[in-house]
């Protein structure tokens, strides 16, 4: 009773029109807050969207480029993100063996679009600035619902580590073909005295056989084991395989000047 009391005479003195526009101006208000709110994560997500140092692609479920930002454009050498709605296999990407176009449904971003994910699949951009191998992550896009809503892709430009790679691994295979050719033993060790390469003057095929793969073995390990095997024993271990042991391994740590 003393609730309608009191609301009676507020309601004679504020009128319902005004208690709504109130009302009004407050949901305004929160209206405004939250279009800032929203302008200022918008902002936010463009400002680190378009300063990433991987390309991102984004498609519908149409297969159309939605979303792209200035690094997939750089990467791939076309721009993605055109007036025109581009679809996902109009950049010529090619294979990696440089054999011929790259099917248009095996894209990373087709088989997101299709619902399938894919992790370190590699494609090579042709450029203006020349071709450019590209590993790219590729994954579905679904809402909380899990309604497909298209697909986004990843680009890492990694031309110049596989040129390092392939390099590297050219080195390599120039080094054993030198110590292969060499007359006389050869072997490397690492710092932790384990075996990384030799050739067959330091270990033949046939003592292989009976010894196994001495990559990662140590110094005293082989040693031992030609000391200590009939198959591998050395003609100076002959007579006495404990002396001649230690005398290797003697002449392995201190070796003479």
């Amino acid at each position: 009773a003393s609730i309608v009391a009191l609301t009676l005479p507020l309601l004679l003195v504020i009128p319902p029109g005004t208690v709504a526009f109130g009302l009004a101006l407050r949901s305004e208000d929160e209206r405004r807050e939250l279009q800032t709110s929203l302008r200022e994560q918008t902002i936010r997500f463009e400002a680190v969207f378009n300063a990433m140092s991987e390309g991102v692609i984004v498609a519908d479920t149409e297969g159309r480029i939605v979303l792209a930002n200035p690094m997939a454009a750089k990467l791939t050498g076309s721009d993605p993100s055109n007036s025109v709605p581009r679809l996902v296999g109009d950049f010529g990407p090619m294979l990696p063996d440089r054999s011929g176009p790259y099917p248009r449904d095996r894209l990373p971003l087709s088989l997101a679009v299709a619902g399938e994910s894919s992790d370190d699949v590699e494609v090579v951009f042709r450029t203006p600035d020349g071709d450019r191998l590209l590993s790219t992550a590729a994954r579905p896009l679904r809402d909380a619902q899990g309604t497909p809503r298209g697909g986004v892709v990843v680009f890492r430009d990694v031309t110049a580590a596989k040129a390092v790679h392939h390099a590297l691994r050219r080195s390599q295979e120039r080094f054993h073909e030198a110590i292969s050719a060499m007359e006389s033993g050869f072997a490397l060790f690492d710092a932790d005295d384990r075996l990384v390469a030799y050739n067959a003057g330091f270990i033949n095929p046939e003592q292989k056989k009976e010894l196994g793969d001495p990559i990662g073995m140590t110094f005293e390990e082989i040693s031992r084991a030609f000391a200590q095997s009939d198959a591998l024993t050395a003609a100076g271990a002959l007579q006495d395989r404990e002396v001649w042991e230690k005398w290797r391994l003697e002449m392995h740590r201190n070796p003479p000047e």
